[in-house]
C-alpha cells in the first residue's frame, strides 16, 4: 500500500478510494487500484523477499456507474456483478 500511495503521489493524486489485492495464485505480484477524479487507476506491484516494492505503471479508465450500462449489458449481469463490485 506504501508503494501505490508513493505513485498516486508522484502523479499528483490523492486516491478516492484504494484497493490492492494479490494477482490469482500468487502472493507476490499485486494489482493496485484507485480512484482519482472520475477514473480508475490500475498497477502491477511486484513485493520481493526483501520487502522492496517494484511497481509497473499500468493503465486509467473512466469510471462509470450503473446509469452508464445499456439495456443489454444491465440484462447480462444476472449476478449483479457490478452493483457488488461498485
Amino acid at each position: 500500500m506504501d508503494a501505490q500511495a508513493a505513485l498516486a503521489a508522484s502523479r499528483g493524486h490523492q486516491p478516492e478510494r484504494i484497493e490492492v489485492m494479490p494477482t490469482l495464485g500468487n502472493r507476490v505480484v499485486w494489482r493496485a487500484l484507485y480512484a482519482w477524479e472520475g477514473e480508475i487507476y490500475a498497477d502491477r506491484i511486484r513485493v520481493g523477499l526483501t520487502g522492496e516494492a517494484t511497481v509497473r505503471a499500468g493503465w486509467a479508465l473512466a469510471q462509470v456507474g450503473s446509469e452508464d450500462l445499456t439495456a443489454a449489458e444491465r440484462a447480462r449481469d444476472r449476478r449483479r456483478s457490478f452493483a457488488r463490485l461498485a
